[in-house]
């Protein structure tokens, strides 16, 4: 619904205006730069890496209990998407 999109974008440009600044990555960091709205709850962030090792592409996927990762100051993280998924009735 339209109060669902209106969700998402700003989650969106949240996390696109903050991940420049992350020294990690982590469901920590990046619900800490979604930050809270009157509006709306996000109960749970999960989100997927891509990056490239040795010439291969690797996708990884994190949730709550995986462990940060670092950023050098040469990384450049951005967010691609960002999906919502409906919680409860």
């Amino acid at each position: 619904t339209a109060n669902r999109e209106d969700a998402r974008i700003q989650v969106a440009h949240r996390l696109a205006d903050g991940v420049g600044t992350l020294t990690a990555l982590s469901v920590q960091t990046l619900r800490a730069a979604i930050g809270d709205s009157e509006n709306f709850d996000v109960t749970s962030v999960e989100f997927t890496i891509e990056y490239i090792e040795a010439g291969v592409r690797i996708n990884q996927h994190f949730g709550v209990a995986d462990a940060p990762v670092a950023l050098s100051t040469l990384e450049r993280p951005w967010i691609r998407s960002v999906k919502l998924q409906a919680v409860g009735p």
